[in-house]
């Protein structure tokens, strides 16, 4: 399996080591260089092929936000660490792939991780894909064989930093490389409502809305997201 590489970038010395600590457990990690300085970490990220940066976003000179605004065309994946939540949406905007608060969580740092590894995974496979869209269905190249997948068949899409997950009635899973939000622009799509900024679900398979869950065919249960909430209802209504 190969590794992929990463920086840290955090003026905090004991946050800096203690990440440092936690992702020595991720065997498909490999730590190359860590920062105090945003400066530093930019130029070195540069200057090398990286893979992963972990960046804090309270930080003198260059902070995370705007370090990311620099490297993110280096790099297939930033996560912000930080203890302060209110920057997460302008984090995502910038193309961030996930948003960890400190003081770090173990388990929400495996998930993280998880999705990580499972988004290179998705994206070397993906990579190899040739995808046209007909009528009522997606046709998927891979290698000589063609799979076609009906729409209507869909019941969710979930986001993979600029690929996305397509998952069907039958628990089946294709994923193009298209982002969500390039995805849910195509006429094909006109049935699905995004309702996180992780997934867009076909309308016609809600069973049950909660407060912050929604209930598909199949007992499949998704997060709403706060900012989505008000346009699913008025969608719905």
């Amino acid at each position: 399996m190969k590794n992929y590489k990463y920086v840290i970038i955090d003026d905090d010395d004991m946050d800096r080591l203690s990440l440092s600590f936690y992702l020595k457990n991720y065997t498909f990690l490999e730590h190359c260089a860590s920062f105090s300085s945003s400066l530093e970490g930019i130029e070195y990220i540069m200057n090398n092929k990286i893979d992963i940066a972990f960046i804090d976003i309270k930080m003198p000179h260059i902070n995370g936000l705007d370090a990311q605004k620099r490297i993110r065309e280096n790099v297939l994946c930033t996560i912000f660490i930080t203890a302060y939540a209110e920057y997460a949406i302008e984090g995502f905007n910038l193309e961030a792939f996930d948003f960890l608060i400190k003081p770090f969580n173990q388990e929400r740092l495996k998930s993280c991780l998880c999705r990580v590894q499972e988004y290179f995974e998705i994206k070397h496979k993906a990579d190899l894909f040739d995808v046209s869209f007909k009528k009522d269905s997606i046709m998927v190249k891979e290698g000589y064989n063609h799979v076609s997948l009906l729409v209507y068949e869909i019941v969710y899409m979930e986001a993979l930093k600029d690929y996305t997950k397509l998952i069907s009635l039958n628990k089946k899973t294709t994923t193009i490389h298209c982002n969500l939000g390039g995805m849910l622009k195509k006429d094909h799509f006109k049935d699905f409502i995004r309702i996180h900024k992780s997934f867009a679900i076909q309308k016609n398979y809600i069973q049950t809305i909660k407060s912050n869950e929604i209930i598909l065919v199949n007992n499949i249960t998704l997060p709403i997201g706060l900012n989505y909430k008000k346009v699913l209802l008025n969608t719905l209504s």
